[in-house]
């Protein structure tokens, strides 16, 4: 018997009078999958990727397949980096999932070619390559200044005397500038005051205009943000109040 092999295809010869007996093995091979992280910072995030891991679980529980952080994050998703892969992945239904200790930060839905996903759950069929990412996109903070005004001294100044700014310590435009349109009398109830929902993270400076106004004192307190003296510190996704109290200060007999 003579065996000829040309690419996946044999031939036999066979000569005569001889029996002869063929098995094939097929063998069910295993999948290739890659999960990237991809991260936006446009709003003043500075996360790098390496405080995100990613992982892929088997859905009937069991040790994770994959389980690391992308060594090599991008910035968009048009171009990917190296990522995390496991090239010897059984068919099955896993699921996609990532951790985190980092706050500021919004996750997309994850993203595959290759395998079919419903929500984080993730089809792998045998012999398949299978890309996902995931995008962590930095959020604006939502900063509010508000004006109070005890006028507990005989005082008449109102609010629209006072212009409040929040400007960035580095320099440039005032992403808040204007007067509080509900001024209160008390810090207990504070009214609508004057807000910016697009802030970036970073540093600014919280001040009010005129800077100082005969016979009254001013004092400024935020919650939210990290305040000294009058220098704010925003983070991701934060929402912050501030508030200026100018207090009608007694004459001295």
């Amino acid at each position: 018997m003579t065996v000829t092999t040309t690419g996946s295809v044999s031939s036999i010869s066979i000569a005569r009078g001889q029996n002869v007996v063929c098995s094939i093995t097929n063998d069910d091979v295993p999948a290739a999958v890659t999960l990237h992280k991809v991260v936006t910072n446009d709003n003043g995030g500075t996360a790098t990727g390496s405080e995100f891991t990613l992982t892929l679980t088997p859905k009937a529980g069991g040790t994770a397949v994959i389980n690391g952080v992308d060594p090599e994050p991008t910035t968009t998703t048009t171009t990917l980096g190296a990522g995390i892969s496991n090239s010897n992945v059984s068919a099955g239904t896993y699921v996609l999932g990532e951790t985190t200790t980092l706050t500021g930060y919004k996750a997309t839905s994850w993203s595959c070619t290759g395998g079919t996903l419903a929500g984080s759950e993730l089809t792998v069929l045998n012999g398949a390559t299978v890309t996902c990412y995931v995008v962590n996109d930095d959020q604006p903070a939502t900063v509010t200044l508000h004006k109070v005004l005890p006028n507990d001294n005989g005082g008449t100044a109102t609010g629209s005397q006072f212009t409040l700014t929040l400007t960035p310590k580095a320099g440039g435009t005032a992403v808040i500038n204007g007067v509080d349109p509900e001024p209160t009398t008390t810090t207990t109830i504070l009214g609508a005051g004057i807000s910016n929902s697009t802030v970036s993270a970073g540093v600014y400076i919280v001040a009010e205009s005129p800077t100082t106004t005969a016979g009254y004192t001013s004092a400024w307190t935020c919650t939210g943000g990290t305040l000294t003296g009058n220098e704010l510190t925003v983070l991701n996704g934060a929402t912050v109040t501030c508030y200026v109290v100018n207090d009608d200060q007694r004459v001295a007999r």
